[in-house]
C-alpha cells in the first residue's frame, strides 16, 4: 500500500499538478495547515483553473 500524498493549502497549482504527474496521480487531497482535509483536487480541476487564468491574461 502506498502512503497518501497530499498538498497543503499554500501549494501552488503548477506545483500540485507537477507532483500529480510525477506520482501518476489523478486526484490529490488538499489539507489545511492543521492537517484537516479541505478537499480533493483533480488534474482536470487544476487544468481548467489554469486555462481560465490564461484566458484572463489574453
Amino acid at each position: 500500500m502506498r502512503p497518501v500524498i497530499t498538498v497543503d493549502e499554500d501549494c501552488g497549482l503548477l506545483r500540485a499538478y507537477s507532483l500529480m504527474l510525477q506520482q501518476n496521480l489523478h486526484d490529490i487531497p488538499l489539507v489545511a495547515r492543521d492537517g484537516k482535509l479541505i478537499g480533493i483536487d483533480s488534474r482536470v480541476d487544476i487544468g481548467v483553473t489554469i486555462l481560465k487564468a490564461w484566458e484572463k491574461v489574453e
